[in-house]
């Protein structure tokens, strides 16, 4: 079962071992904003700095915006925010990942939640749902090999 109490009775080098593992994954490795915000806020958590993790600080010193920065015309930070709550629902959704802690960002706030799962416990659990894109492109699949078939099926009969 998951462990709410966070961060607090892990050790934090086993959270950043598991961090490595999610920064080595596509969706972070390919995309270095989304790696920056995940390890500036999972940073501060280790270090106890929850209040620290704000838009403002976010956007200065993990995304590289400038001090001038304004988060009230700037939606970067939600923008990634809701960037990084999907490529992490993308992570743990892969058969492979390492699913011994568990890492989230939930809406509404910065402030990650490190979660930790008795694996030997884990077999009665649901697992994730996919990420949401996953759906509109199996969707998307089935569309344009039925419209194959069908392009197939129209050839197929005009020739004689």
């Amino acid at each position: 079962m998951g462990n709410s109490n966070g961060a607090a009775n892990i050790a934090p080098e086993v959270v950043r071992n598991h961090l490595r593992l999610v920064l080595a994954h596509g969706e972070f490795a390919d995309s270095p904003q989304l790696a920056a915000f995940l390890t500036y806020v999972v940073e501060r958590k280790l270090e106890g700095a929850e209040d620290r993790i704000k838009a403002y600080a976010i956007a200065t010193e993990a995304l590289g915006r400038p001090a001038s920065f304004d988060p009230q015309n700037d939606p970067i930070v939600r923008v990634q925010a809701k960037r990084l709550r999907q490529a992490l629902q993308l992570y743990y959704s892969d058969p492979h990942a390492d699913d011994a802690l568990r890492i989230t960002l939930p809406v509404g706030g910065y402030v990650p939640e490190i979660k930790t799962f008795d694996l030997s416990q884990r077999a009665g659990e649901k697992p994730l749902p996919p990420a949401p894109g996953w759906r509109s492109a199996k969707l998307t699949l089935s569309s344009l090999a039925l419209a194959f078939v069908a392009l197939a099926v129209a050839l197929w009969s005009n020739f004689p």
